[in-house]
């Protein structure tokens, strides 16, 4: 039988910064001795501050009571809730099998106070050890589920889930609550997969393991001599091309850049529109209460210099004076247009009928309109059923956040109205929103937190080594899974996991994520009178108004996010900018020529100078893909990647909920189907209590 002993530890410190100043991020040097504040948890009010500490060593070694560790300040509570789990050992504890090898790891339990709930943006890392002769009290201080490594083996997994990607995670959010053993693995050290959100030590060691990775692929294919069973099909890796620079430092100036943990830098950002289903799933899961949701603000519209200002740049540096670069914002509702004094009043009356044919485009009085030319491109139907000029067209091209710039009539209509009819859903003045402290990976461990809670099992750092299907046995296991560490071999009746490679057919995008040293303000002011200040903005720089190192203009149009130090992925008074545009031999030096217009059309934020590029990481990413199971692979299934849109795709939540059926077996009934995502409240989290919060 399982015994469980935690204790409640008060400090003082701020959040979200380490746990507390003397402990490090992987919360191991909690040590025997130091000063905590310690309480029970079993309804016990919360201690004030100046409660008297006490040394770990004076703490009881039972294993019958039950305590968390907890932090606290003047401004909010949070706890973290960690468990010391010692199968089959007595209090106290001194029966542990000196030598044998243990894991340990955070538990995600989370706790609710009127100030705030629980926000988790810290990394942790997993760790294997050797157990010496340690005092009963070592134990007591180690907030990390302790778990023999034999057992894992000894366990028949009901699901093995690769990956903490977002749709592994949000498929371990729908089995949270369904009573399933869960081993839940991945080989990074933090959560998020290819959706991962990364402080910038993160991003030097991702950015050597794409590097090693493609130098591992280009010697296998010089190779003079290979192996015929493995250069078959030699899968493309989803990243390329990564590098990290610092321009500010190779400049001479002083760099402005701060701790590593002060940056959580998303590898793939994306918004979500409020009408989204994803959205929806975390509400009816109430899921949402774990993510801080913000609002994203106006969209704009690159205008290039004006060609007698383009004749006076030097070095292809934008002209910051008049006549430069410059950003406008987009109208996208009826008062907008109708307050926007660069339109012509026939030009908006069009455009006025175009947005209301976009809300009615589906009705069978309208249907006729565009159903015959669904697969025709959009910019050409407005300009023939509706008289745009190429101005406004643009404009409307650009709310669709299409790659290439050529969306059909019959996508672009359908993204359109999903952006129109979700303005103003959760408030006025926008109409997607942006998860706070690194976009989809924050709601990534939302998904895995809330499947511990039920008993999963997590295990960062580890990776499946191999896998071999077997004869179903009497435990019902079809598949058996080799992990790399541990060394271990496990048994489960299903395997979910993501796509690790893609094709060199696939679509590929290159991105540059720039840290600049100004906080672009004139970006994130509110859309309406009583909307939200904004933490996101969008950019978009069509195809065409920027040009390649050899003068030629981009095919492609350039996408920019722009985040304020509101998001929690940098410090205040610094911004980031994401860039995305699709991969070509020139994308990286049009990407450059991208960022310098941007830092020069929002100079005025900085004096009338343009604010100071001082990191940049920089990437390309394609889209991997799901492997075709045959029939005696059944029990492996494969996500593939999200797609490479900057808005979230609802589509890609269908493999998350097919993988459910397929886990929950006869128990996903039509009506388990019907409260697919759908729980009841915990008991310790009430709607009142996070309304008041």
């Amino acid at each position: 039988m399982t015994r469980v002993a935690t204790l409640t530890v008060f400090t003082t410190t701020a959040y979200p910064c380490d746990i507390n100043p003397t402990i490090d991020s992987e919360c191991t040097n909690l040590a025997v001795g130091r000063s905590y504040c310690v309480a029970p948890v079993n309804g016990t009010e919360v201690p004030d501050v100046t409660t008297t500490y006490t040394p770990l060593t004076q703490l009881p070694s039972t294993a019958s009571s039950s305590v968390s560790y907890t932090e606290d300040n003047s401004l909010h509570k949070t706890a973290l809730n960690m468990k010391l789990c010692i199968p089959h050992f007595e209090p106290p504890f001194q029966t542990l099998f000196e030598g044998s090898r243990y894991w340990r790891n955070e538990s995600f339990v989370y706790h609710s106070t009127r100030e705030c709930l629980m926000k988790d943006p810290h990394r942790f890392h997993t760790n294997y050890f050797q157990l010496l002769s340690l005092p009963p009290s070592t134990f007591e201080s180690l907030p990390f589920f302790l778990l023999a490594m034999e057992s894992l083996a000894e366990t028949t997994w009901d699901v093995v889930i690769c990956g903490t990607g977002l749709q592994q995670s949000l498929l371990a959010l729908a089995l949270s609550r369904s009573g399933k053993q869960i081993l839940h693995l991945d080989p990074n050290a933090y959560y998020g997969g290819d959706e991962a959100a990364l402080t910038l030590q993160d991003a030097e060691e991702w950015v050597a393991r794409q590097q090693n990775r493609q130098t591992q692929l280009s010697s296998d294919a010089s190779d003079p001599d290979p192996d015929p069973d493995q250069t078959q099909d030699e899968p493309t890796p989803i990243f390329s091309a990564a590098s990290i620079s610092r321009p500010a430092e190779l400049s001479g100036s002083a760099s402005a850049l701060s701790s590593s943990r002060a940056y959580s830098l998303a590898l793939a950002p994306f918004i979500v529109h409020t009408r989204s289903a994803l959205l929806s799933q975390l509400v009816s899961s109430h899921a949402y209460r774990q993510v801080d949701f913000l609002a994203v603000g106006s969209f704009f519209i690159f205008q290039p210099a004006s060609s007698a200002a383009a004749e006076n740049q030097e070095d292809g540096r934008p002209n910051t004076e008049q006549g430069g670069p410059s950003l406008t914002p987009i109208p996208s509702t009826r008062e907008a247009i109708f307050a926007d004094t660069t339109i012509q009043p026939r030009l908006k009356r069009a455009l006025v009928k175009f947005l209301k044919f976009v809300l009615e485009h589906d009705t069978a009085a309208q249907a006729e309109k565009w159903q015959a030319r669904a697969k025709q491109p959009l910019d050409t139907f407005l300009q023939d059923e509706f008289k745009l000029d190429a101005e406004l067209r643009t404009l409307i091209l650009a709310l669709t956040l299409s790659l290439d710039g050529r969306i059909t009539v019959r996508a672009g209509l359908k993204v359109i109205e999903r952006h129109l009819t979700s303005m103003g859903m959760f408030g006025p003045g926008f109409a997607a929103v942006y998860p706070k402290w690194g976009g989809g990976s924050e709601i990534s461990q939302v998904g895995c937190r809330a499947c511990a809670v039920g008993g999963g099992v997590y295990i960062l750092g580890s990776d499946v080594k191999a896998t071999r299907l077997s004869e179903e046995g009497p435990d019902g296991a079809e598949v058996e899974v080799e992990l790399g560490e541990p060394a271990i071999r496990v048994r489960t009746r299903l395997l979910v996991r993501g796509s690790d490679s893609a094709t060199e057919s696939d679509e590929k995008i290159s991105r540059q994520v720039v840290v600049v040293d100004s906080p672009l303000r004139s970006l994130f002011t509110p859309t309406l009178e009583d909307a939200p200040t904004p933490a996101v903005a969008v950019i978009v720089m069509p195809a065409g108004s920027l040009k390649d190192d050899k003068a030629e203009p981009s095919p492609y149009p350039v996408f920019v996010f722009a985040h304020s130090s509101d998001t929690g992925e940098c410090p205040s008074g610094q911004s980031v900018l994401y860039f995305t545009t699709l991969a070509t031999p020139s994308s990286a030096s049009v990407l450059d020529h991208a960022v310098a217009s941007v830092l020069s059309a929002v100079s005025k934020d900085n004096r009338g100078e343009p604010p100071r590029c001082i990191y940049q990481l920089r990437y390309d990413q394609s889209c991997g893909r799901s492997k075709p199971c045959s029939a005696d692979e059944e029990a492996i299934l494969t996500f593939p990647s999200l797609p490479l849109g900057l808005a979230f795709d609802d589509a890609a939540l269908d493999p998350v909920k097919e993988a459910w059926v397929k886990a929950m077996g006869p128990a996903a009934t039509d009506e388990a189907k019907s409260k697919y995502m759908d729980f009841e409240n915990r008991e310790d989290v009430g709607d009142d209590e996070h309304d008041q919060e």
